[in-house]
């Protein structure tokens, strides 16, 4: 009879448990009893809460040659041990065992990353659950905005421009200064005045000539738009 109830319960345990992402097979002979079961099943229930909690804190990256991005989770308990798999079949980017995504030189196009996350149950399979990352790869020598008028409408729609790249015509290159005292860093002011850029390092571009620059954050300050660059 208790081998007939262990049969049972198992079959029904990987029936019931194996739902959408979620993959829970509990092993039989870990089931020695029906109190052992009940023990199994509410470790279960808390993995599988705990997975359907999980989320990633960005779906998709838009990367070029040369970045780097670090795969992270949104509500990761502080008190349960989690394990993570990064895998992807795209020729065109590498992922470590750390979640961290490397474009190639000259990659473009889409890459799609499966991360899988595991937890350790004692006494019965793991339950794992995937998520799908995808990074939009792009030539580092096409910008993402070469009108600095189509720029400026997206900082007043107040989109989010992280990480793009804006080519303009340099109008002033000039050391960042406030009430006549020199500051670290430069300021390069666009053919648009309302609209400068600000480098801690000296971004050896030249008045008159083309620059591309990538956007790491942007405010507006009596009018200006000043974006930190890098």
């Amino acid at each position: 009879m208790k081998k007939l109830f262990k049969s049972i319960v198992t079959s029904i345990l990987i029936v019931t448990l194996s739902v959408g992402a979620l993959t829970v097979v509990p092993s039989s002979t870990a089931i020695q009893s029906e109190a052992g079961l009940g023990t199994i099943i509410t470790v279960i229930k808390v993995a599988t809460s705990i997975l359907s909690k999980l989320e990633l804190k960005k779906n998709s990256v838009t990367l070029k040659s040369g970045d780097k991005y670090k795969i992270s989770f949104n509500n990761v308990p502080k008190d349960k041990e989690l394990k993570y798999e990064f895998s992807t079949k795209s020729k065109y980017v590498t992922v470590n065992s750390n979640g961290v995504v490397t474009p190639k030189k000259g990659a473009k196009g889409t890459a799609t990353i499966t991360v899988t996350v595991t937890i350790p149950i004692d006494g019965a399979d793991d339950i794992s659950k995937d998520f799908t990352f995808k990074v939009d790869l792009k030539d580092k020598n096409n910008p993402d905005y070469t009108d600095i008028a189509k720029f400026k409408k997206a900082m007043e729609k107040k989109k989010n421009l992280d990480s793009k790249t804006v080519k303009f015509t340099v109008k002033k290159v000039e050391r960042g200064k406030i009430k006549g005292q020199v500051l670290p860093g430069y300021i390069v002011t666009s053919s648009d005045k309302t609209v400068k850029f600000f480098s801690l390092t000296n971004p050896k571009v030249k008045k008159g000539k083309k620059a591309t620059m990538r956007v790491l954050k942007y405010f507006k300050f009596k009018g200006i738009f000043y974006i930190v660059t890098f």
